[in-house]
């Protein structure tokens, strides 16, 4: 993953030479937040993709949940959820455990118009995941088939900082979701839900926040993947 700095140089050499496509002007229209940053001074957004499988070259996008982290704290009232349309699923494994059904997913809204409601919320924040890479390779190349370019967003990503936490510590760590929230005493949540998933990931980010440094300050390059 490429710094801050080199991120914020290439989208600002972007929107230069005026090939951003007109969907994606929303998401490069503000500055990156800078590393040095207090992290309950940068906006942050946490997503969860649930997807019919691992792949994004052949697996498909079923629905996405996001909400926003502001002054260290999660804004509910913000959140968004939407389901992806498709007319002919199998119904494989993966489906069955999101529980959306056939008619669930033919009245859902087509993946462009979800993309282009996610990438205003996007603008100037940090992306944050458990297991980030499902976000970003799922959501790179959805927006490479869509519009000719993969956008580059800075990540936090729950699962490295835990292995980051645990490696100081010495500890060894369940890293899987429903583990590291009964680990900070959070409270069970509904798995396998885009925004429940994406709430969960981000409560037990701030959890990670207090373990690192208290209620002192915490550098946004301390987090980010």
């Amino acid at each position: 993953m490429s710094s801050l700095p080199a991120l914020e140089r290439r989208r600002r050499r972007a929107l230069e030479r005026g090939r951003v496509p007109a969907p994606l002007l929303p998401l490069l229209s503000r500055p990156w937040p800078r590393a040095s940053q207090d992290v309950r001074d940068v906006r942050f957004l946490a997503v969860d993709l649930e997807t019919t499988g691992l792949d994004p070259e052949t697996d498909r996008i079923l629905s996405i949940g996001w909400v926003p982290v502001e002054e260290g704290r999660i804004r509910l009232g913000r959140a968004g959820y939407a389901v992806v349309r498709h007319e002919e699923v199998a119904r494989t494994e993966a489906v069955l455990v999101h529980g959306l059904t056939r008619e669930v997913l033919a009245r859902g809204a087509p993946l462009e118009t979800v993309l282009a409601a996610l990438m205003p919320e996007l603008a100037g924040s940090v992306l944050v995941a458990h297991e980030s890479s499902i976000e970003r390779g799922f959501l790179g190349r959805a927006c490479e088939r869509a519009w000719g370019l993969r956008p580059e967003v800075p990540v936090l990503d729950t699962v490295r900082v835990e292995r980051s936490l645990a490696s100081f510590r010495r500890e060894s760590r369940d890293l899987r979701l429903p583990a590291l929230r009964e680990r900070y005493r959070l409270p069970p949540h509904r798995a396998h839900h885009a925004l429940s998933d994406a709430v969960a990931a981000a409560e037990v980010m701030l959890c990670q926040w207090r373990e690192i440094s208290g209620s002192r300050t915490t550098r946004l390059r301390r987090v980010l993947v």
